[in-house]
């Protein structure tokens, strides 16, 4: 296991798990808490970042950690040789659209999280680079995060920042109706802030545009048992779900936002 830190405040973790994760989909999430940590008691939920793999295999998971808090302050605090309990892979993940010509991966701050794992799934399965489009918001330029993988990839990737400290100044869901306008996608996928994915939903509702979003929520189990985590829905039949068994990653049409 490793961590690196990527600001005062976000790390890069790096867990060992030689078994059942070599068929992980982008989007799912993994429920983490140190093995000595008495508090707080339940574990945290992290988007898988990537697939840590050698010889072809995958030995590990990586994730994105962000300090808010007691429980991520103990993960952001772990060093190699630590060992953690590991529940997962988790939830529902994205569904990749082989079939649209244009994709387009919108993340907010720390909501960047599952969409680096998206994006070598989505090339690694075909789809072009200069066909995904990335865009990245955030406050200010130490909120961007997931840059350097997203170049490695070679995918375009444009940033935004409300302070104008990088990238564009403005709100990501602005330069989404500018990227709409130029370069229409057929797929959007985003995460980030759950204000930011209520106003890019009624934009791509707007341009009729499908759009898959992960939600970011509160989780005590991650298995549908504690109810913390209900998203309110369109569907009369069934007007609340659960994030963690129902998503994370939901289709915008059908989340009451």
């Amino acid at each position: 296991m490793w961590n690196r830190s990527i600001t005062p405040v976000v790390f890069r973790i790096g867990l060992s798990c030689r078994t059942g994760y070599s068929h992980t989909v982008p989007g799912q999430f993994v429920m983490v808490r140190p093995v000595d940590q008495q508090s707080p008691l339940l574990g945290r939920p992290f988007s898988i970042y990537s697939l840590i793999k050698a010889d072809g295999e995958v030995v590990g998971i990586e994730l994105l950690v962000k300090v808010v808090g007691e429980g991520t302050g103990r993960l952001a605090g772990l060093r190699e040789g630590n060992t953690v309990a590991l529940l997962g892979p988790l939830g529902n993940g994205f569904d990749i659209r082989r079939d649209a010509g244009k994709h387009l991966i919108v993340g907010g701050g720390i909501g960047v999280a599952p969409l680096v794992f998206l994006a070598e799934a989505m090339i690694a399965k075909g789809v072009a680079a200069h066909q995904c489009d990335v865009l990245i918001g955030g406050r200010s330029s130490t909120d961007l995060l997931g840059i350097e993988q997203f170049n490695n990839l070679r995918t375009p990737v444009h940033l935004v920042t409300e302070d104008g400290s990088a990238g564009e100044k403005g709100m990501v869901t602005s330069r989404l109706e500018q990227i709409i306008a130029i370069r229409r996608p057929e797929q959007v996928y985003a995460c980030g802030p759950w204000a930011m994915l209520a106003v890019l939903a009624g934009i791509v509702e707007t341009h009729r545009i499908p759009c898959q979003v992960s939600i970011e929520t509160m989780m005590g189990c991650g298995m549908g048992a504690c109810l913390s985590c209900v998203v309110h829905t369109r569907d009369p039949s069934t007007p609340y779900r659960h994030a963690c068994k129902d998503g994370p990653v939901m289709d915008t049409r059908l989340i009451q936002f």
